[in-house]
């Protein structure tokens, strides 16, 4: 039987790692604070046995996201901060950042 689509669940991207004592960008958090990286591991990991009990690939964008968060300065950084210098909403992936997904989904359709 010829198959028709594949169905792909893709992960979120590191939003803020640690951030430094001194962010490149304003985050508007704590220094060292990186609260982010526990819900949203927990929602990659949902996201991941959802795909698996629903037959789909699961797609994970976050680890090649690592080093590239808002606290980054632009040009690395995948996700723009709460007052974002890119063309993209604040703490959503710029140009860069959907590169960086498309070429993971690239991969996993391969």
């Amino acid at each position: 039987m010829r198959r028709l689509a594949v169905l792909l669940t893709v992960a979120t991207l590191a939003v803020i790692g640690a951030v430094p004592a001194r962010a490149a960008a304003p985050t508007y958090v704590a220094v060292g604070d990186s609260y982010t990286a526990g819900p949203f591991g927990q929602l990659n990991a949902a996201l991941a046995a959802q795909a698996g009990s629903a037959g789909a690939a699961f797609v994970d964008t976050y680890a090649p996201s690592i080093g590239h968060d808002a606290c980054q300065l632009p040009g690395t950084r995948w996700v723009e901060p709460v007052l974002p210098l890119a063309p993209a909403a604040p703490v959503h992936p710029n140009a860069m950042g959907m590169a960086g997904m498309a070429a993971a989904v690239l991969q996993a359709l391969r």
